[in-house]
């Protein structure tokens, strides 16, 4: 369970770590990610942690990964598709 809930943010990591080479825009994008998910986890977790007993509390530690990995599916290739246009209408004109 516990690789489950980390494996988002070992996939930052190394994301963060072969960023070198990414344009300035993408880079950005991926540390914005980084805190929201680290902030927005940290919300989740926490609420459940802390608060109150309920019903179904694990449901919290099975969908927080994967919502993870479909935030960061999405922001990161987004931010390199619409860095790579700006690149490229500055090369063409």
């Amino acid at each position: 369970m516990a690789l489950w809930v980390i494996s988002p943010f070992v996939v930052l990591t190394v994301s963060s770590v072969v960023s070198k080479g990414w344009s300035a825009l993408t880079r950005v994008a991926l540390g914005v990610l980084i805190v929201a998910l680290t902030l927005g986890s940290l919300a989740a977790y926490g609420a459940v942690a802390l608060g109150p007993p309920r019903a179904q509390q694990a449901f919290v530690f099975i969908v927080v990964p994967p919502v993870s990995w479909l935030l960061t599916a999405i922001i990161v290739p987004t931010a390199a598709l619409i860095s790579h246009r700006r690149e490229t209408r500055r090369g063409g004109a």
